[in-house]
């Protein structure tokens, strides 16, 4: 449940008490300590600022859950209004639940079923077999390309979460030939890479 929701219901029982606590006041000191408490309590949950923060608190979980669908998202996909509200830009929504629903067979992602009501396109694991197959050859091939008769190795790295392969890439281009392509610039003795 978003936490903006939890301090409005908050705010509601405060208030109740407070009440409760004014018809039960017996003119004692304890009943007056007890109402300056929750007196404080109230002002803190109606303070714009905290507003702001619990809204902003909820607008990252809602991003985080975006990303647990769509790891893919960019910074310049999204963004945080002034009062803590996520925008997300709503294209990039769909073209993403698009793509999901071609890898994942049709089905879409249950955090971002709300965000519009675009239609969703399935493709039958036949057909997403054969795409798939399709682009592995048009990528081998413009690798060939690419090597120009230069021998061609293919390395499979696993990466585990948080850790660098262990190798950097570098760009090369001459005035006089263009672009020469991209060559491994360096390998560390002790990455995934080197070992």
């Amino acid at each position: 449940m978003p936490v903006t929701s939890d301090a409005k219901r908050a705010l509601a029982l405060l208030e109740r008490v407070q009440q409760r606590v004014a018809t039960n006041d017996e003119g004692n000191g304890v009943a007056s300590q007890v109402q300056a408490d929750l007196d404080l309590l109230t002002s803190l949950l109606q303070n714009p600022v905290l507003r702001n923060i619990l809204k902003l608190e909820d607008s990252l979980e809602e991003l985080n859950q975006h990303l647990v669908h769509h790891p893919s998202l960019l910074p310049s996909d999204f963004d945080i209004d002034k009062t803590g509200t996520l925008v997300v830009n709503q294209n990039i929504l769909q073209t993403h639940r698009r793509i999901s629903s071609k890898t994942k067979g049709g089905k879409s992602s249950p955090a971002l079923s709300n965000a519009s009501s675009s239609k969703q396109s399935t493709v039958s694991p036949e057909t997403h077999k054969r795409e798939v197959d399709k682009t592995a050859a048009e990528f081998q091939q413009s690798i060939l390309q690419a090597a120009a008769k230069r021998e061609i190795i293919a390395i499979q790295l696993n990466k585990p979460e948080g850790q660098s392969l262990g190798f950097s890439v570098v760009g090369l281009r001459s005035d006089h030939k263009g672009d020469l392509g991209i060559f491994v610039q360096e390998i560390q003795p002790t990455g995934i890479a080197g070992r």
